[in-house]
Formats: C-alpha cells, structure tokens, sequence
C-alpha cells in the first residue's frame, strides 16, 4: 500500500513471505515535512531479526570503546568449550 498526503507526506509499505522460515518480511518507507518545512524520511524492514529502520535523522551512539573492541575479538576467538553434565 502506499499513500500521499497534500502536504507531500508519504507513506508506502510492501511484504512477502520469507521461506524458509514461512514468516513474513515487511519493507517500506515514509517521508514527512517538519514545521519548518525540513524533509524527513526513513526506511525499514521488519523480519525475524525484528525491526531494522534507516534515516539521516536516526541518532548514532557513541563508538565502543577500544577495550571493549578488543576485549569481544578476544571472547569469539576462545570460546569456551561446552561441560557435559
């Protein structure tokens, strides 16, 4: 579906099934006008990863700290080994 409104606001969307999860996947976009008359716009998806949206206007968190960076190569390069019961 898809729609405009007169003051140039959209909106659309559109779906399909995923296979072979038989779940569904969702995608779609809108732009809008601010006040001031700024235009906006943001796109997504929504599948079995959850919602994952898209936008200049999205703030960006902070980078991860070098430490931390560090500290997750270390953790995926030594697993720890599984203790059977």
């Amino acid at each position: 579906w898809s729609y405009q409104s007169e003051d140039g606001s959209s909106q659309q969307q559109s779906g399909q099934e995923i296979v072979p999860s038989g779940g569904q996947a969702i995608q779609g976009e809108a732009r809008w006008y601010d006040p001031e008359g700024g235009a906006h716009e943001i796109k997504y998806v929504a599948d079995d990863r959850g919602y994952l949206p898209t936008s200049a206007d999205l703030p960006i968190g902070p980078p991860i700290p070098a430490a931390i960076l560090r500290s997750i190569e270390w953790n995926l390069a030594h697993p720890e080994e599984e203790t059977k019961s």
